[in-house]
């Protein structure tokens, strides 16, 4: 990819101070980064930053005289942020239901949702709009997936579960098991049922 130093300025929300066209194909950290790459700087990184070999630098827009071309912005992280998801080549799924995934009694799968080959999805789930399921993942009965949420190989959300829009599941992470309920009469262990559920709301991300 390529773009130029005004391109990413806009697409930030930010200024420029130098070379507007100056071409940028990639990002780096401050040690990393050469030509052609833009890097990014706070304090207490901004000294070192003039010295870096980057084409450009992003820095907070209060910052006085600096000797590189620069994008300037009021939150240099988060805008950093924004063009490594730009810069980052998105993956490609095919949308639909792997003929090798399991898919129970009355399941709704929403549009454009990926279930890939191995994944359970178990009666009555609700599937969103594009929601991907990777390999190895198990959704349980009358579980719900909110739209545009992603879980990762050989997770398991158990039934009853309610995940929210835009979620990520890592793998193995398991949403929904049993808590450590147990009643004692006479010596004699007794399970206490589990019938609670776990509710995630939108744009939530659990680690395994």
């Amino acid at each position: 990819m390529k773009k130029t130093l005004r391109e990413l300025a806009d697409y930030v929300g930010g200024t420029v101070s130098g070379d507007e066209m100056l071409e940028i194909l990639g990002l780096d950290n401050i040690e990393g980064a050469g030509p052609g790459k833009l890097t990014f700087a706070v304090e207490p990184h901004i000294e070192k930053a003039k010295s870096s070999k980057a084409s450009a630098v992003m820095i907070p827009e209060d910052v006085g005289e600096f000797p590189l071309p620069a994008i300037r912005v009021k939150e240099p992280k988060a805008a950093f942020a924004k063009l490594m998801e730009l810069f980052t080549p998105k993956l490609e799924f095919p949308a639909g239901v792997s003929p090798q995934a399991v898919i129970g009694k009355d399941v709704t799968i929403g549009k454009d949702a990926v279930i890939m080959p191995f994944a359970v999805v178990d009666a009555h789930a609700v599937i969103g709009e594009g929601v991907i399921i990777y390999p190895h993942v198990y959704v349980g009965q009358y579980t719900e997936v909110g739209n545009g949420s992603v879980i990762y190989s050989s997770a398991t959300i158990r039934e009853h579960c309610r995940i929210g829009k835009r979620c990520v599941i890592h793998s193995s992470a398991v949403i929904g098991a049993d808590g450590f309920g147990f009643t004692t009469e006479n010596g004699v262990h007794t399970k206490v049922p589990q019938v609670g559920n776990v509710v995630l709301e939108d744009d939530v991300e659990i680690g395994a």
